[in-house]
């Protein structure tokens, strides 16, 4: 598994992570003026980050679901309008996966979109195609949490993937805590936004207790409209709300916003 650690300033106080996935950039459908939207609010705040998390090309090719000769845009275009779109934010981006539409060139000629992409913006080294575990890191516990005059700063573990299944699960994001122990778990693919909270008892072997820690699991959304081969198979029409991770930088606690 990749894991990533981000250590950001201690003069921040919170930051929010906006997660840009099922863009499907190419397909006639999708709304580039939200996608810009949401690249130029990343662009103008300081203290907010980016995670893409697959999907971000339409990639229609002869083989997939997807017409090809109905994409405005070929994939090469495709590929290289994100580059251009991400490249204004690059130092903003956290991480990188792939999803089931870039793995469609890759299952037909190991061709790997997003890798290439991650390649383009110089940011091998957070790309992952199956998932991330992020170990995040910002501002200081205040002094009344740690009791220490050097002060730590507050870490979230994040953990990231595009995710499969269907949007009749209620939220398919929950089932990655059976494997997966982290307070935020991100998936994307279902094209249905949700935010759920929960709960767990973690033991700390070196001190003998057990405490309860929060969990956040978020679905993202998507830019499309309602047309294509989902209307066709009578999928539920794409909601382009997208959550947004918060995160604290003085204590530990951490929300969502739309």
């Amino acid at each position: 598994m990749k894991t990533i650690k981000v250590n950001l300033p201690r003069s921040l106080k919170e930051i929010e992570i906006v997660t840009l996935a099922d863009l499907h950039i190419g397909d006639k459908f999708c709304d580039l003026k939200l996608v810009k939207s949401w690249v130029d609010y990343i662009r103008d705040n300081d203290n907010v980050y980016t995670i893409l998390n697959g999907d971000l090309m339409n990639n229609a090719i002869k083989n997939s679901v997807s017409n090809v000769y109905e994409d405005v845009m070929t994939p090469t275009q495709q590929l290289y309008y994100l580059r251009d779109l991400f490249m204004p934010i690059k130092d903003k981006i956290l991480a990188i996966t792939s999803g089931n539409h870039e793995r469609r060139t890759s299952k037909e000629s190991d061709m790997h979109l997003s890798r290439t992409l991650s390649t383009f913006l110089d940011k091998d080294d957070v790309y992952s195609e199956e998932g991330v575990f992020l170990f995040v890191r910002l501002g200081e516990l205040n002094k009344k949490a740690t009791g220490k005059q050097k002060r730590r700063q507050v870490c979230y573990t994040i953990y990231v993937t595009h995710g499969s299944g269907s949007a009749l699960k209620s939220n398919p994001a929950e089932g990655l805590s059976d494997s997966i122990d982290a307070d935020v778990y991100i998936h994307s693919h279902i094209h249905q936004p949700q935010k759920k909270y929960g709960a767990v008892f973690r033991a700390d072997t070196k001190n003998n207790t057990v405490s309860k820690f929060d969990r956040l699991y978020i679905i993202t959304g998507s830019t499309l409209g309602y047309g294509g081969y989902a209307q066709i198979k009578k999928y539920k029409p794409s909601s382009n709300r997208n959550p947004i991770l918060v995160l604290d930088g003085s204590k530990k606690l951490f929300w969502e916003k739309s």
